[in-house]
């Protein structure tokens, strides 16, 4: 279920694979093959989705929108247009990111469990 989950959304919210001359050849097929039956969808947006097991947040291609990440030790990922939005002790805090044009987050909620 994950691997098609995943294949969907970045068949309707690719990367900018056409300006990625080092891209996986196999990966470039699969977009170009995507591209056929779908009209990229270029934003501005940072999408945040579930399927109940897997959660993700993608950043369209051209990354008008600002999505940043938190990662805690509490088992906690916050993903919000901005830091600041909740009140996070530094010491608690593993990674800190922002997603890039076209990048995404996910997590299996399966895994995390363990």
């Amino acid at each position: 279920m994950g691997l098609i989950f995943l294949k969907a959304i970045v068949s309707l919210i690719p990367v900018p694979w056409q300006n990625a001359p080092h891209m996986d050849a196999e990966l470039r097929a699969f977009y170009e093959y995507s591209s056929i039956n779908f009209e990229p969808w270029d934003g501005p947006a940072a999408i945040s989705l579930t399927d109940g097991r897997y959660i993700a947040c993608v950043l369209d291609r051209n990354g008008l929108r600002p999505a940043k990440y938190i990662i805690t030790k509490d088992d906690r990922i916050l993903i919000s247009s901005e830091y600041g939005v909740l009140d996070i002790e530094e010491d608690n805090i593993i990674e800190r990111g922002r997603l890039q044009s076209g990048q995404m987050i996910g997590l299996d909620l399966n895994l995390a469990k363990s």
